[in-house]
């Protein structure tokens, strides 16, 4: 990666960890009473949801994995280039 192209990135995620970090507790505030905003601790899923989905997530991530592996070995990226001129 080029250190022209990398600068911008940190800048984009300085900037979005910084506003993550001034709203905390909240993840979305309300404008009329503080109390009904949503914190982190209401808006976060209980543990069977939280098991639920890392039992789902593991498998759904190899899954994709694999089958990225799988294409980029049928189709490879020879395939994909534009030909060449033999002149």
């Amino acid at each position: 990666m080029e250190p022209q192209m990398s600068t911008p990135r940190l800048l984009a995620a300085g900037m979005l960890a910084s506003a993550a970090l001034g709203l905390y507790p909240y993840v979305l505030p309300s404008s009329g009473d503080p109390g009904l905003g949503l914190t982190i601790e209401r808006t976060a899923a209980g543990p069977y949801g939280l098991r639920m989905g890392l039992m789902w997530w593991i498998p759904g991530v190899l899954l994709a994995a694999g089958y990225f592996v799988f294409l980029y070995r049928h189709f490879g990226v020879a395939r994909f280039s534009p030909p060449r001129d033999e002149a």
